[in-house]
């Protein structure tokens, strides 16, 4: 999100900020925390996106984990095996495996070639790991310090330590 707001690829939410978000509910969601409006402002930009998607990310698992028919699937782990993650969740949904979606599933998940931002192909375990490389040390830092804050860290088992 902060390379497509870098590039002008969202509208931005209110005038006088350059989140392309609503700040009103993830400054009182991260109040609700303990960081009120002035440190919420005090914040690097990274920290700021950090809270918006704790506190989207936070009630939709709240919202998943109490539904029987609903599965929680983590980015990354979908990339790195597209194939199997695919296969379970049709199963889970009571629908077939068939030939097309093998097929669909490797040529969008294998695509070396794609620089699309919103682009289906591409290499997928390339696209989700990319912020590791591209992502300045002190975002990565503002980001895992919000995230290690979070009951989301478990999902993930680098917010445990900072990577500079």
């Amino acid at each position: 999100v902060m390379r497509g707001n870098r590039q002008g690829r969202f509208s931005l939410r209110e005038a006088g900020t350059d989140m392309p978000f609503d700040e009103a509910p993830t400054v009182r969601f991260a109040a609700e925390r303990g960081v009120d409006n002035a440190k919420f402002q005090a914040l690097p930009d990274a920290a700021k996106y950090a809270w918006d998607w704790v506190r989207f990310n936070e009630t939709a698992l709240r919202t998943l984990q109490a539904l029987p028919n609903a599965r929680i699937v983590i980015y990354e782990e979908l990339c790195a095996r597209p194939t199997e993650i695919a296969r379970d969740l049709l199963t889970f949904c009571g629908l077939a495996w068939n030939a097309q979606t093998q097929t669909f599933i490797e040529n969008s998940t294998h695509d070396a070639n794609s620089t699309g931002y919103f682009a289906v192909f591409r290499d997928s375990i390339a696209a989700a790991e990319r912020w590791r490389t591209t992502m300045l040390g002190e975002d990565r830092d503002a980001v895992m310090s919000v995230v290690r804050q979070s009951p989301l860290r478990q999902f993930w088992n680098d917010t445990q330590t900072v990577s500079v």
